[in-house]
């Protein structure tokens, strides 16, 4: 039940977001927060580290690391489910993000840092990011005991996800709605993707524990 009070609350906010999208409160919004970050074009550090972190949620870097993720996860937990599941929440998200690029057709903001492919709205980087790394976390958090530690990988991730936002506000590939946008679609998938892994898993466990006699 939790997790539908969460989908519905930011289903609420991206619509929100959708509709005043070319309200002059939401373009007042963006031009502001690129005026606050532009002082980072003033040093060639933060502005490298930035695009840096961006790089972490691009398509070629999310592709390395879920390879190395994939991996990882089989490992620990032995069976394929995991892999499985975060390599097509990863692609799902991906080819979502492409649809509704396409379906709002909203253009870029001008003279961005690269050259930047598609629409903007929602980014790309915030809302598979946040599936990828969020999903990743959450089942990395699942081999953890210390509840110590499992909170700081969630701020870790949190405040990744907070950089990755800001380096495509920084790098001009955003207007800050399409990342705040892309957050709130990014967190909905992501508690759809973390509601069917649980129900699978406990399935799975059940029918495990089923054959080898044990009851449940």
């Amino acid at each position: 039940m939790k997790k539908d009070y969460l989908i519905a609350y930011f289903l609420i906010l991206t619509i929100g977001i959708i509709l005043s999208m070319d309200t002059a409160l939401i373009k007042q919004a963006d031009a502001a927060s690129r005026e606050a970050v532009s002082w980072v074009h003033n040093s060639n550090f933060l502005l490298s580290f930035l695009d840096g972190i961006g790089f972490l949620a691009s398509k070629t870097g999310i592709i390395c690391i879920l390879a190395l993720a994939a991996i990882l996860l089989a490992l620990l937990y032995k069976h394929i489910l995991q892999p499985l599941i975060i390599v097509l929440a990863v692609y799902l998200g991906d080819l979502l993000n492409k649809a509704l690029k396409s379906f709002f057709g909203r253009e870029r903001p001008l003279e961005p840092l690269h050259i930047e492919e598609g629409f903007s709205f929602p980014s790309g980087h915030a809302m598979v990011g946040v599936i990828f790394y969020g999903f990743l976390i959450y089942l990395l958090a699942g081999k953890i005991a210390s509840s110590a530690v499992r909170r700081w990988l969630y701020a870790a991730v949190s405040i990744l996800m907070l950089l990755i936002g800001m380096s495509r506000v920084v790098t001009n590939a955003h207007f800050l709605s399409d990342v705040i946008g892309g957050y709130f679609i990014g967190l909905i998938c992501l508690i759809l993707v973390i509601a069917v892994y649980d129900k699978l898993n406990e399935f799975l466990s059940a029918a495990r524990s089923k054959k080898s006699g044990v009851s449940v």
